[in-house]
């Protein structure tokens, strides 16, 4: 019957969610694992202060953009949901 059905996509899109959110924060424990070598990486490949620099920097512009874009479907995902 119907409430059966709803019941298991309510279990399904619960799961999704689960396992969705599991996944996400194993990556971001790796990412932070690896903070330090991958910085390491980065030095050897510019040793000259300018380098790292101009890479510094390119990263702060891309994290900027990318919370900015986050924040944007942020809002626009809670505009959806409440329409």
């Amino acid at each position: 019957d119907q409430t059966t059905q709803i019941a298991q996509t309510v279990a399904g899109m619960t799961g999704a969610f689960i396992t969705a959110l599991v996944s996400v924060f194993f990556l971001v424990l790796l990412a932070l694992t690896e903070l330090g070598t991958w910085r390491d990486k980065m030095k050897a490949l510019w040793p000259d202060p300018k380098g790292q620099d101009a890479w510094r920097d390119t990263m702060v512009t891309i994290t900027a953009r990318l919370r900015r874009f986050l924040l944007l479907r942020t809002i626009v995902g809670v505009l959806q949901a409440a329409l």
